[in-house]
């Protein structure tokens, strides 16, 4: 996935999909959203920046939800359909 769509998007803010593993699981979707893993409870934490006071987040221990919701999140940041489908 990152190697077709990473550093697309708005130049000012381009999609990063980077991953860092310290000190816990974080995946960086771009500057306003990110994929942490908590390993003690076995979830997942979306986050999205919507605006500056008002963060959107999914606290979850259903993968699949976590991949829908990322998912719409780049298609609409890559203004492609939402029917954009993701491998697992």
């Amino acid at each position: 996935m990152r190697s077709r769509i990473a550093g697309r998007g708005p130049e000012r803010d381009p999609l990063l999909l980077t991953i860092s593993r310290c000190p816990g699981s974080r995946l960086s979707i771009d500057r306003r959203a990110y994929i942490a893993f908590d390993a003690d409870r076995s979830a997942y934490q979306v986050a999205i920046e919507a605006a500056p006071d008002t963060t959107i987040t999914l606290d979850t221990t259903d993968f699949d939800a976590v991949v829908d919701f990322v998912v719409q999140y780049i298609a609409e940041r890559l203004s492609v359909p939402a029917t954009l489908e993701a491998a697992s």
